[in-house]
């Protein structure tokens, strides 16, 4: 059997491409979407590669992957609240001297001199229990907030007061025997809760200062809210 003529060849490439022409042009007239036909195979080119060029390509690949949205994350529980620590017991609630009835304390009505005369007799006292004892009545309740402000006073305002004490005395042995160089305000007047108190000192230093104010959880008596003696 004789080979086909290249002539009898492109004969019939030009005859597929017509056809194919025709093809889209049909489908084109009936709505259709195609992709542009491919151009017109070169003399010498196969009549595969014609098809090949017309055909759509087909991009595949896996399918998507469908991702499910993050689930919300629980709300945590509030925390329950710590139980308040003996530090934080209110000063009537926490009172380690409540049964020290031996060392009583001026009456609710007494002025200010009176007290400071009991402070310092608090100071000159020979057992350091009895100056913790008596210091914690004539104290402000604001002051005392359990065990942790007790020790706080016990270290060092009550116990520098201890060592200081004589120093404002004209008699050690008369806890009364002190000097007042003024007070702020200079008037007590009877609506004043607050009053600071300079005690003057036999040596010429300058005054110290004793703070007082009424407590209203003590009958609204004087007592110490801050001590620098």
């Amino acid at each position: 059997m004789s080979e086909p003529k290249l002539s009898d060849v492109l004969d019939r490439l030009d005859r597929l491409e017509a056809a194919l022409n025709k093809l889209i042009g049909v489908v084109e007239r009936q709505g259709a979407l195609a992709p542009a036909p491919a151009p017109a195979p070169g003399r010498g080119s196969s009549p595969a590669a014609a098809v090949a060029a017309a055909a759509p390509v087909v991009v595949s690949g896996p399918p998507p992957i469908r991702v499910a949205p993050p689930k919300k994350a629980a709300t945590p529980a509030a925390a329950k609240a710590a139980p308040a620590a003996e530090g934080d017991e209110p000063a009537r609630d926490y009172d380690p001297y409540r049964d020290r009835t031996d060392l009583p304390v001026p009456p609710v009505d007494a002025g200010i001199e009176l007290v400071l005369a009991r402070v310092f007799e608090a100071a000159l006292m020979e057992e350091a229990e009895d100056t913790w004892a008596l210091m914690s009545k004539l104290t402000h309740s604001s002051q005392l907030r359990g065990p942790r402000s007790l020790d706080h006073f016990k270290a060092f305002a009550w116990h520098k007061l201890r060592r200081t004490a004589p120093t404002y005395l004209d008699d050690v042995q008369t806890s009364s025997s002190f000097a007042i160089a003024y007070t702020e305000p200079p008037q007590l007047a009877p609506e004043d809760d607050r009053v600071k108190v300079f005690v003057r000192t036999p040596d010429g230093r300058l005054p110290a200062p004793i703070s007082f104010a009424r407590d209203p959880e003590d009958g609204r008596a004087w007592r110490v809210t801050q001590l620098s003696l």
